[in-house]
């Protein structure tokens, strides 16, 4: 990590209005307000007919939790658990991104999994701490926030979460000393590590009636020691907060990048990267390894659901091997 000053991931974000993205004007619009018509044009648009080699189709592969690497290994194990949910474990303890086991919909009526987890929420290890990136359903989801909080581990799980969503957190069942609310460009430390909110593009929105943009939305980093260990991405599209991301924090060992649900660009290209955006941002962060997510999971963007996969492999062709892959849900990789 180098000693770049924070002040580059603080840009102006917030007005009465709630929150904003402040990269170009498209992506200030970003909101339920501002997307009507273009919502109802997406659900009348079919989704993406290609061939798709057996090779290429996403695959569910069982997985038996461990415990993390011990304190001292320079060990990073990550473990796709499906959409924008990973297991992240190094330096002694265990980390969740996202994480949804179920339908992602208010009262279990949204879309229903396309691929079954590989593991129930009773069979992980001790999570430490869990990483939300905003208030989306399929980011944000309650049945698995109250699963997690009534594990023998639940008291124990830190919570972070971006600014205003503490309220959220604490009526999904999460007491409210272990829920940590942060702006972006602001760090918390806990076990020696330093997680830090860091800015992407994106909107976020519970429910219709409040409105869109009253919770923030965000990336996260974890860093030992001045030292960038992971890096998620959450939900966004492409802007230049990546490369001021990278310069201040990077680089980091790996990162959980997203690159699904991004047809039709017309509606999607501002909140969401397609696989040649997210392998600039795996270089804007200087990622020694990135795990492409948020795909192949619940019937979301209209692309084919393996496309992701078959569209990283081309934009990656002039990248390091296997420097950023689509793995299967339950496979993990191990970096050092």
């Amino acid at each position: 990590m180098s000693n770049v000053d924070n002040s580059s991931l603080k840009p102006d974000h917030e007005n009465r209005r709630g929150f904003f993205n402040p990269w170009t004007d498209e992506a200030k619009k970003l909101g339920i307000d501002f997307q009507r018509y273009k919502l109802f044009k997406f659900a009348l648009t079919k989704r993406q007919q290609i061939q798709i080699e057996e090779a290429d189709r996403l695959k569910v592969v069982p997985f038996k939790p461990e415990a993390p690497p011990p304190r001292d290994s320079p060990k990073v194990k990550l473990t796709w658990i499906g959409h924008a949910t990973v297991l992240v474990q190094f330096r002694g303890i265990s980390v969740l991104t996202d994480p949804i086991w179920y339908r992602c919909g208010p009262m279990s009526i949204g879309p229903a999994r396309i691929q079954k987890t590989p593991c129930e929420i009773s069979e992980l290890p001790k999570i430490d701490a869990v990483l939300i990136s905003h208030s989306h359903f399929d980011h944000l989801d309650r049945p698995t926030v109250k699963e997690l909080c009534r594990t023998k581990f639940g008291d124990e799980i830190t919570w972070f979460v971006p600014k205003n969503l503490k309220s959220t957190m604490i009526d999904f069942g999460c007491s409210s000393e272990k829920v940590i609310e942060l702006d972006w460009g602001s760090s918390k430390s806990l076990q020696d590590l330093t997680f830090t909110c860091t800015p992407c593009q994106h909107w976020s929105l519970r429910s219709p009636l409040k409105g869109s943009n009253k919770t923030l939305w965000a990336s996260w980093a974890i860093s030992y020691e001045n030292e960038g260990i992971f890096f998620f991405a959450g939900d966004t599209g492409y802007c230049t907060t990546f490369t001021d991301i990278g310069n201040a924090l990077g680089p980091f060992k790996i990162a959980a990048i997203p690159i699904g649900a991004y047809l039709p660009r017309d509606f999607l290209k501002c909140q969401h990267v397609d696989p040649t955006e997210a392998v600039k941002i795996h270089t804007d962060i200087r990622a020694q390894k990135s795990i492409g997510v948020h795909w192949g999971t619940f019937p979301l963007g209209r692309e084919a659901f393996d496309a992701p996969k078959i569209e990283l492999r081309k934009a990656t062709k002039n990248l390091t091997p296997k420097a950023f892959e689509a793995i299967n849900i339950g496979e993990t990789v191990t970096v050092e």
